[in-house]
């Protein structure tokens, strides 16, 4: 695994005589970095959740982080990243681990 995971910003355009905005381009910086609150953890899987209709993600409100170690932690990415705002850490559970047992954790 990685030990952070890079999100970029997908840039949309509308065209004229099209509906919705298309893709455009991707973001050539990062616009937020997730890195697993695990102390040595490290990024093994990454998923997003959101806002969708017509099986269209239109808004990206949740990440969720598979990481190396067993756990799974989810993230708020509903932040002003334009102005440098960081995501946030919710809360995490082990599901497995090198002493067998799993456990919940998190930030209220």
């Amino acid at each position: 695994g990685a030990p952070e995971a890079k999100i970029f910003e997908v840039r949309r355009k509308k065209v004229k005589g099209v509906v919705e905005p298309v893709f455009d381009s991707i973001s050539s910086k990062g616009v937020m970095t997730l890195v697993p609150a695990t102390t040595g953890a490290k990024v093994a899987d990454v998923a997003f959740c959101g806002e969708a209709d017509n099986l269209k993600l239109h808004h990206v409100s949740l990440g969720i982080v598979g990481c190396d170690d067993g756990s799974v932690e989810v993230w708020d990415l509903d932040v002003d990243y334009r102005v440098g705002a960081d995501p946030r850490y919710l809360a995490s559970i082990r599901l497995f681990g090198g002493d067998g047992e799993g456990g919940v954790g998190g930030v209220a």
